[in-house]
């Protein structure tokens, strides 16, 4: 119903065409930080932090496993070397914090969220590295400071406070916990308005943007599970990696393309294509799982 109403609001052009960007940005560095303190603050006394530190070696399993895949793959998608770069990011990089951790709380309730929080607590360093190195080229300007982003500040804080005890007075855990619970309808109507302003220039390249968008939405958490499952993970374990990677493409990828690539129309059209196709591909997923 959030969607619609953001899809509805971007049709009838109620909203200017700079707030989706001033809203992105509002969700990015404000709401959505204080959502991942909250998830793993009040998720996590009681909480065997081992639990989250493995799901952080999955992480960097998985995205290792995927990066390898990319690497080797992308080569061979038709395309131009100006195009190749959004597919090689779109194999690897899903929209795991605007979408993922929502649909983790939709679908595991809180719990999901704060393991989910530790899946993707180092993730923003390997897209601001892999991902920044796939379209700047060798090109473009890059500082560190970028890999630092307010949502792993968010988390890193949160386990601060975990670890020594620090306890968050009630007077700032309500204003907290509000401020962070704006993130997921936030995030629905941000991608409402994105399908709103949806082109048929997005979709230029038709079939390969299905073929790399049907990779991220379905090959991609199929691999997962089975990868997984034969190393013998269950519960928790299983189902976060596997919802996260069937994640449609990661919105980051067409601020990279902007920022360092030559092309950034091709990232634009995949992350648009992915994202309309996961509003069907997800529900399949999770009820495949649970």
């Amino acid at each position: 119903m959030v969607l619609l109403v953001g899809t509805i609001v971007g049709k009838l052009k109620m909203v200017s065409d700079n707030f989706r960007g001033d809203l992105t940005k509002f969700l990015s560095t404000v709401t959505y930080p204080f959502y991942i303190f909250n998830a793993i603050y009040t998720g996590g006394y009681g909480k065997d932090l081992s639990i989250g530190l493995t799901m952080i070696k999955l992480s960097f399993l998985v995205y290792g496993i995927e990066i390898v895949l990319a690497t080797i793959f992308a080569r061979f998608w038709p395309v131009s070397e100006a195009k190749r770069p959004a597919y090689a990011f779109a194999m690897v990089f899903p929209n795991m914090s605007f979408l993922g951790l929502p649909v983790l709380e939709a679908a595991l309730g809180s719990e999901g969220v704060f393991y989910g929080a530790f899946f993707i607590l180092f993730v923003d360093i390997i897209m601001w590295t892999y991902g920044a190195y796939l379209f700047k080229g060798g090109k473009g300007d890059f500082k560190l400071k970028q890999m630092i982003t307010p949502s792993m500040i968010g988390a890193l804080v949160a386990i601060i406070f975990i670890v020594f005890g620090i306890d968050l007075s009630d007077m700032l855990a309500l204003p907290v916990s509000m401020i962070g619970g704006l993130s997921p309808p936030l995030s629905m109507i941000i991608l409402g308005l994105m399908l709103a302003g949806m082109k048929k220039e997005d979709l230029a390249e038709g079939p390969l943007a299905l073929i790399a968008s049907l990779y991220r939405l379905i090959v991609l958490p199929l691999g997962t599970y089975f990868l997984l499952s034969l190393l013998g993970y269950e519960s928790y374990y299983l189902y976060i990696p596997v919802i996260i990677m069937a994640m449609p493409v990661a919105a980051t990828g067409a601020l990279l393309a902007s920022r360092y690539g030559e092309d950034h129309g091709s990232i634009t059209g995949i992350i648009v294509l992915s994202t309309v196709l996961s509003l069907v591909s997800i529900p399949i997923v999770i009820n495949f799982l649970i």
